[in-house]
């Protein structure tokens, strides 16, 4: 998990707009198959992050997807037009 000043700032965020976020860490495969395909969007905002393993899972689970423009997720798995 990324640093706390960071988590911070995002709850701060979803707080601020209403948005529903759930943060587990060592999250079970079944809890977090549960988690994506509860979900109504994964927000991935790791920058260069090289593949991102988590961005395919979220998409396989059908939960629509957003990256950031930089690294593996945004260069070679989502479909940009």
């Amino acid at each position: 998990m990324g640093s706390p000043r960071y988590l911070l700032n995002i709850l701060k965020l979803t707080k601020r707009y209403g948005v529903k976020v759930v943060v587990e860490t060592n999250a079970s495969e079944k809890r977090k198959r549960e988690v994506l395909s509860s979900s109504m969007i994964f927000i991935n905002s790791s920058r260069h992050e090289h593949f991102g393993i988590n961005v395919v899972e979220a998409m396989a689970s059908g939960t629509p997807v957003i990256v950031h423009r930089s690294g593996g997720s945004y260069c070679d798995i989502i479909d940009r037009y």
